[in-house]
């Protein structure tokens, strides 16, 4: 098998954290680029291709755009939120970096060399 190449969810904090303060005021139905610009104070091209893909990834939005309701309330319940969290990294990240990396904050640049050598993506993306 050639080297195959895995896309990984990758979501800046700063979007994350403002999406996150979104949903506490409401849940949209639909999630989609121009929403996100207005939301994230991002262009929607940026939004599109930067965004979307990761929200899908984790099962956030459909293909179609529409909101994961169960996600969504688990997203901004604080009571539920780190939960979620869990189920994102179990779902999307290889067991081999969670083990290895179990406090990113601690590795940071040797988090970010083992995507970049597993996703074949710049040093810039993450």
């Amino acid at each position: 098998m050639a080297n195959e190449i895995k896309i990984f969810p990758n979501i800046p904090v700063s979007h994350w954290i403002k999406l996150r303060q979104q949903f506490k005021k409401s849940i949209p139905t639909t999630i989609s680029s121009n929403y996100l610009s207005s939301v994230l104070g991002i262009n929607e091209t940026s939004a599109k291709v930067n965004v979307l893909p990761s929200l899908r990834i984790i099962n956030f939005i459909d293909e179609k755009g529409t909101t994961n309701q169960e996600f969504a309330k688990k997203f901004r319940d604080d009571s539920q939120y780190q939960s979620l969290c869990q189920d994102i990294l179990i779902a999307n990240y290889p067991q081999e970096v969670r083990e290895a990396f179990p406090d990113i904050n601690l590795e940071r640049e040797k988090v970010k060399s083992w995507f970049m050598n597993h996703s074949g993506v710049y040093s810039g993306a993450y």
